[in-house]
């Protein structure tokens, strides 16, 4: 059947795309100077427009039947071995999406921290005085200098 073919394609993309998400976070956990990251996230563009078209196609055959998501579709098919398939395909499918979006909000917060690194380190060789943590910012006598300042 027609959804089957699209949901195994749909699972297959899921899971290229988790794959490059470890190499991503791999990259972002290792290397030092962002050397990987932009041939991972190129890898991952492509990927991404796949599982879009997928999604396009998925939501195609939804609207075709009347249904509103994939669980209803399948349960409206008769009784058979594709229908069973499906079901599986649909719980790998599921763990998949799970999975990918765990790995994309650690992702982001390896990115957070990442930056964070960076303007800490950018303020230190600067020599930009940081505001106290428990103090009034307004109390501070000494001149600031921010990075990007014109005068520094």
């Amino acid at each position: 059947m027609d959804f089957i073919k699209i949901l195994r394609q749909h699972l297959i993309l899921c899971k290229r795309l988790s794959e490059l998400l470890d190499k991503l976070r791999t990259d972002l956990k290792e290397s030092t100077s962002g050397q990987g990251l932009s041939t991972t996230t190129q890898a991952i563009e492509p990927v991404m427009l796949e599982l879009s078209k997928s999604e396009n196609a998925i939501n195609e055959l939804l609207q075709k039947s009347k249904t509103q998501n994939l669980q209803s579709f399948i349960e409206a098919q008769p009784e058979s071995v594709e229908r069973e398939v499906a079901f599986k395909l649909l719980k790998q499918i599921a763990q998949f999406q799970s999975s990918i979006r765990h790995k994309i909000v650690n992702s982001a917060t390896l990115l957070v921290n990442s930056r964070s690194f960076i303007e800490y380190n950018m303020n230190v060789m600067s020599q930009t005085a940081a505001p106290t943590t428990y103090g009034n910012p307004k109390s501070e006598s000494s001149p600031r200098r921010h990075i990007f300042s014109a005068n520094v």
